[in-house]
């Protein structure tokens, strides 16, 4: 998986593309963020994902030198929905 995230202001954005073995597919987002220590939300406008369209994802960061790792979703608490999880890990890209 190769994706892009920047966060201008208040807003994030991402874009990217996965590739597996048997089919590739465009991964993009956009919408307003908060965050409060280690707690992160996005107010999802538009996501490739069509269901979280509109909806609030709440995460937790974790920023280790130049790298930030979001984990999703959580509870109110902070706490991993025991459901499904996602890792995201973000790398700084140096100009």
């Amino acid at each position: 998986m190769d994706v892009i995230k920047i966060w201008p202001g208040s807003h994030f954005m991402s874009v990217g593309r996965v590739k597996t073995d048997t089919t590739d597919w465009d991964l993009y987002g956009s919408g307003t963020f908060k965050l409060e220590g280690n707690k992160y939300e996005e107010n999802v406008k538009v996501l490739f994902y069509k269901e979280w369209d509109g909806k609030t994802i709440k995460m937790l960061l974790e920023i280790k030198n130049d790298s930030l790792t979001q984990t999703f979703p959580v509870d109110e608490k902070g706490k991993m929905e025991k459901e499904y999880a996602n890792i995201e890990k973000y790398v700084r890209i140096n100009k």
